[in-house]
Protein backbone atom coordinates (compact mmCIF):
# COMPACT_ATOMS: atom_id res chain seq x y z
CA UNK A 1 0.00 0.00 0.00
CA UNK A 2 1.20 3.45 -0.69
CA UNK A 3 2.50 5.29 2.51
CA UNK A 4 0.70 7.90 4.53
CA UNK A 5 1.93 10.88 5.87
CA UNK A 6 1.86 8.68 9.07
CA UNK A 7 3.74 5.73 7.93
CA UNK A 8 6.95 5.42 10.21
CA UNK A 9 9.46 5.41 6.84
CA UNK A 10 13.05 5.48 7.72
CA UNK A 11 13.29 9.55 6.82
CA UNK A 12 16.54 9.72 4.56
CA UNK A 13 14.69 8.24 1.58
CA UNK A 14 14.60 12.26 0.43
CA UNK A 15 18.05 13.37 1.08
CA UNK A 16 19.40 13.71 -2.34
CA UNK A 17 16.63 16.05 -2.31
CA UNK A 18 17.78 18.86 0.38
CA UNK A 19 20.78 21.47 -0.19
CA UNK A 20 24.27 19.47 -0.24
CA UNK A 21 25.19 20.16 3.80
CA UNK A 22 28.53 20.55 5.33
CA UNK A 23 29.89 18.02 7.89
CA UNK A 24 28.49 19.19 11.45
CA UNK A 25 29.34 16.68 13.38
CA UNK A 26 32.14 18.31 15.67
CA UNK A 27 29.29 20.95 15.77
CA UNK A 28 27.15 19.25 18.05
CA UNK A 29 26.62 20.31 21.23
CA UNK A 30 24.13 17.37 21.90
CA UNK A 31 20.56 16.38 20.83
CA UNK A 32 17.33 15.29 22.42
CA UNK A 33 14.87 12.38 21.30
CA UNK A 34 11.12 12.30 22.58
CA UNK A 35 11.04 8.46 21.68
CA UNK A 36 7.14 7.84 22.71
CA UNK A 37 5.71 11.02 22.81
CA UNK A 38 2.37 10.00 23.73
CA UNK A 39 3.46 7.63 26.98
CA UNK A 40 5.69 11.09 28.08
CA UNK A 41 2.45 12.75 27.76
CA UNK A 42 0.39 10.53 29.85
CA UNK A 43 3.00 10.69 32.31
CA UNK A 44 2.67 14.27 32.31
CA UNK A 45 -0.96 14.23 32.68
CA UNK A 46 -1.75 11.28 35.37
CA UNK A 47 -5.10 13.05 36.23
CA UNK A 48 -6.59 12.33 32.79
CA UNK A 49 -5.82 8.80 32.46
CA UNK A 50 -8.90 8.02 30.13
CA UNK A 51 -8.11 11.35 28.35
CA UNK A 52 -7.79 11.61 23.97
CA UNK A 53 -3.73 11.00 23.67
CA UNK A 54 -3.88 13.46 20.80
CA UNK A 55 -5.68 16.30 22.70
CA UNK A 56 -2.91 15.66 25.64
CA UNK A 57 0.14 15.62 23.28
CA UNK A 58 -1.85 18.98 21.71
CA UNK A 59 -2.17 20.89 24.86
CA UNK A 60 1.46 20.11 26.25
CA UNK A 61 2.74 21.72 23.19
CA UNK A 62 0.65 24.48 23.24
CA UNK A 63 2.09 24.76 26.64
CA UNK A 64 5.39 24.96 24.87
CA UNK A 65 3.97 27.86 23.29
CA UNK A 66 2.88 26.33 20.25
CA UNK A 67 -0.39 26.95 18.75
CA UNK A 68 -2.82 24.44 19.34
CA UNK A 69 -4.10 23.89 15.37
CA UNK A 70 -0.17 23.55 14.56
CA UNK A 71 0.08 21.49 17.74
CA UNK A 72 -2.57 19.17 16.27
CA UNK A 73 -0.57 18.90 13.38
CA UNK A 74 2.43 17.38 14.97
CA UNK A 75 2.30 13.00 15.37
CA UNK A 76 3.85 12.32 18.46
CA UNK A 77 2.98 8.49 17.98
CA UNK A 78 6.59 8.91 16.26
CA UNK A 79 9.81 10.05 17.44
CA UNK A 80 10.67 13.81 17.54
CA UNK A 81 14.49 14.78 17.86
CA UNK A 82 15.94 18.12 18.57
CA UNK A 83 19.78 18.88 18.89
CA UNK A 84 21.70 21.85 19.93
CA UNK A 85 24.82 23.13 17.93
CA UNK A 86 27.71 25.23 18.56
CA UNK A 87 26.18 28.65 19.66
CA UNK A 88 29.31 30.15 19.14
CA UNK A 89 29.24 29.69 15.21
CA UNK A 90 25.68 29.87 14.36
CA UNK A 91 23.84 31.87 17.52
CA UNK A 92 23.36 35.19 14.72
CA UNK A 93 20.52 37.73 14.41
CA UNK A 94 19.52 34.87 10.96
CA UNK A 95 20.84 31.88 12.71
CA UNK A 96 19.08 30.09 15.57
CA UNK A 97 21.70 27.11 17.11
CA UNK A 98 19.26 24.27 16.76
CA UNK A 99 17.65 21.86 14.82
CA UNK A 100 14.85 19.41 14.46
CA UNK A 101 13.11 16.56 13.39
CA UNK A 102 9.35 16.98 14.06
CA UNK A 103 6.95 14.10 12.97
CA UNK A 104 4.08 15.47 11.15
CA UNK A 105 0.94 14.38 9.68
CA UNK A 106 1.25 16.15 6.32
CA UNK A 107 2.75 18.83 4.64
CA UNK A 108 -0.35 19.95 3.67
CA UNK A 109 -1.76 20.31 7.29
CA UNK A 110 1.39 21.77 8.18
CA UNK A 111 0.93 24.61 5.34
CA UNK A 112 -3.11 24.95 5.73
CA UNK A 113 -2.13 26.42 9.74
CA UNK A 114 0.69 28.39 8.14
CA UNK A 115 -1.92 29.99 5.78
CA UNK A 116 -4.70 30.42 8.38
CA UNK A 117 -2.46 32.16 10.94
CA UNK A 118 -1.52 34.80 7.60
CA UNK A 119 1.82 33.18 8.54
CA UNK A 120 4.13 34.41 5.16
CA UNK A 121 6.12 31.16 3.57
CA UNK A 122 7.96 31.27 0.20
CA UNK A 123 8.15 27.70 -1.01
CA UNK A 124 11.19 25.71 -1.92
CA UNK A 125 11.84 22.77 -3.70
CA UNK A 126 11.43 20.91 -0.58
CA UNK A 127 9.39 23.00 1.54
CA UNK A 128 9.50 26.13 2.76
CA UNK A 129 11.05 29.44 4.41
CA UNK A 130 8.77 31.29 7.19
CA UNK A 131 10.42 34.64 8.94
CA UNK A 132 11.07 34.52 12.37
CA UNK A 133 11.64 38.30 13.63
CA UNK A 134 14.79 39.14 11.69
CA UNK A 135 15.66 35.08 10.99
CA UNK A 136 14.65 32.83 8.45
CA UNK A 137 13.22 29.23 9.26
CA UNK A 138 13.97 26.98 6.12
CA UNK A 139 11.56 23.61 6.63
CA UNK A 140 11.83 20.83 4.57
CA UNK A 141 9.73 17.68 4.57
CA UNK A 142 10.77 13.94 3.75
CA UNK A 143 8.38 11.30 4.33
CA UNK A 144 6.49 11.77 7.56
CA UNK A 145 8.59 14.15 8.85
CA UNK A 146 9.04 18.33 8.61
CA UNK A 147 12.86 19.16 9.30
CA UNK A 148 13.45 22.50 10.50
CA UNK A 149 16.90 24.48 10.48
CA UNK A 150 17.98 28.25 10.27
CA UNK A 151 19.78 27.89 7.13
CA UNK A 152 18.80 25.71 3.90
CA UNK A 153 22.36 24.16 3.66
CA UNK A 154 21.92 22.89 7.30
CA UNK A 155 18.89 20.76 6.39
CA UNK A 156 20.86 17.92 4.88
CA UNK A 157 22.59 17.35 7.93
CA UNK A 158 19.91 17.81 10.53
CA UNK A 159 18.24 14.16 8.74
CA UNK A 160 21.94 12.78 8.83
CA UNK A 161 22.51 13.54 12.28
CA UNK A 162 18.88 13.09 14.05
CA UNK A 163 17.78 10.60 11.65
CA UNK A 164 19.58 7.45 12.92
CA UNK A 165 18.47 8.41 16.98
CA UNK A 166 14.96 8.90 15.68
CA UNK A 167 15.22 4.86 15.15
CA UNK A 168 17.05 3.73 18.02
CA UNK A 169 14.77 1.69 20.41
CA UNK A 170 14.75 3.06 24.24
CA UNK A 171 13.14 2.18 27.40
CA UNK A 172 12.78 5.55 28.82
CA UNK A 173 10.02 8.33 26.83
CA UNK A 174 12.80 11.19 26.12
CA UNK A 175 17.10 10.40 25.50
CA UNK A 176 19.01 13.84 26.19
CA UNK A 177 22.81 13.26 25.28
CA UNK A 178 25.43 15.50 25.70
CA UNK A 179 28.53 15.57 23.82
CA UNK A 180 31.94 16.09 26.27
CA UNK A 181 34.09 16.20 23.68
CA UNK A 182 32.23 18.64 21.29
CA UNK A 183 31.71 21.17 24.40
CA UNK A 184 34.62 20.91 25.64
CA UNK A 185 36.23 21.92 22.63
CA UNK A 186 34.02 24.48 22.01
CA UNK A 187 33.93 25.88 25.45
CA UNK A 188 36.92 24.52 26.95
CA UNK A 189 38.74 27.42 28.12
CA UNK A 190 35.53 28.88 29.60
CA UNK A 191 34.95 25.79 31.18
CA UNK A 192 38.22 25.73 32.90
CA UNK A 193 38.09 29.38 34.36
CA UNK A 194 34.70 28.11 35.52
CA UNK A 195 35.85 25.14 37.54
CA UNK A 196 39.15 27.15 38.32
CA UNK A 197 36.70 29.36 40.48
CA UNK A 198 34.82 27.09 42.11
Amino acid sequence: PPLTPSTPVHPTTSMAELPRSPDVTREVMGYLVVTDGARLAQQLSPDQPNADPHKIQAALLAQLGIAPDLAATIDLSRPLGVALLNPALLATASVQPYVAMVPVRSQQAVEDVMTAHNTPFTRTPWGFQTPTGKAKMSVAFVPGYAVVAWRDDLLQATVKLLAPRLQHKADAPVVVHLDFENVHEAFGPQIERLLTNV
